[in-house]
């Protein structure tokens, strides 16, 4: 009951809207923190798929690039050998900005003109970029939704840490 009340108090008079919302992030977390397919696009050498995950603190993004897999389906969690593995870690606090689709004017960050609407850029502090292509505009907007609100709390938390 006292969940119920919790759920209803933060659903904000959208009528609805904030469960809605809720769920999307909940099933976005469970996905993520077990690691979800995308195809890494600001590789050297083209297009490669890849696991994309965030540890259970929602603080450190994991991408992990996939070189040769029999299987062209990817699984939720790898089993392939590490050496079949290039992994890279990601703050979230390093991420400075999210881009959508091919906002980026003249910018040759979504490599693959095919998936040039599918893909999410994150613009890392430094001025690297990673660039992540997605099977369709839902689990695109999805991504870089999510992503951004944990990238805004980790933005915002990481001062106050060093003010302590």
């Amino acid at each position: 009951q006292q969940q119920q009340q919790q759920q209803r108090a933060g659903g904000g008079g959208g009528g609805g809207g904030g469960g809605q919302a809720q769920h999307l992030v909940r099933n976005f977390v469970r996905g993520i923190v077990k690691g979800i397919s995308a195809t890494l696009l600001s590789a050297p050498g083209g297009p490669v798929p890849c696991v994309v995950s965030l540890d259970r603190g929602l603080k450190t993004m994991i991408l992990k690039r996939i070189w040769q897999v029999a299987n062209a389906e990817l699984p939720r969690e790898t089993s392939v050998h590490s050496s079949q593995l290039d992994r890279r870690t990601i703050p979230l606090e390093q991420v400075c900005g999210i881009v959508l689709g091919d906002d980026m004017l003249g910018d040759a960050a979504c490599l693959a003109a095919e998936a040039s609407d599918l893909c999410v850029t994150l613009l890392l502090e430094g001025g690297q970029a990673v660039t992540l292509g997605f099977p369709d505009l839902e689990e695109r907007d999805t991504f870089a939704l999510c992503l951004s609100m944990f990238v805004d709390g980790r933005r915002v938390e990481a001062p106050r840490r060093r003010q302590l």
